[in-house]
């Protein structure tokens, strides 16, 4: 029966349920319970993860190609934040607003203080 499972386990790239396999498996000749099946069945699927393992894909940032930008607040005043990525250069400034204009006044004051312009500068998710 294990047969059985870790095959199909394989089929589905570790994806299949042990509720959409237990057929399969009573028609094969498993006569145990539900519970003891999803025993094995996940069993299986943590063997195959093991085998199969995508593994830890960190992000690998060039010098200047990115510049991240957020805002934030501390007691009703909002903070500008920029960290250049590849070496984690923080520019932190307070603001009377965050309005689009302080923001790209800090923004340059940023960029000055850098020495230079970053390929991609990323705020909140969008690129600008």
């Amino acid at each position: 029966m294990a047969e059985l499972v870790a095959a199909r386990v394989d089929k589905t790239r570790g994806r299949i349920s042990a509720k959409r396999l237990l057929p399969a498996a009573r028609t094969a000749g498993y006569e145990g319970s539900a519970r003891n099946f999803r025993r094995l069945v996940a069993a299986a699927k943590k063997a195959w993860r093991v085998e199969h393992h995508r593994g830890r894909r960190p992000a690998v940032w060039t010098p200047g190609e990115m510049l991240v930008i957020d805002w934030d607040s501390e007691d009703r005043l909002p903070i500008f934040c920029a960290v250049l990525a590849w070496s984690r250069y923080r520019f932190v400034r307070f603001a009377a607003d965050e309005r689009a204009p302080t923001t790209f006044a800090l923004l340059a004051e940023c960029l000055e203080e850098l020495g230079g312009v970053p390929s991609v500068v990323l705020a909140d998710g969008w690129r600008v």
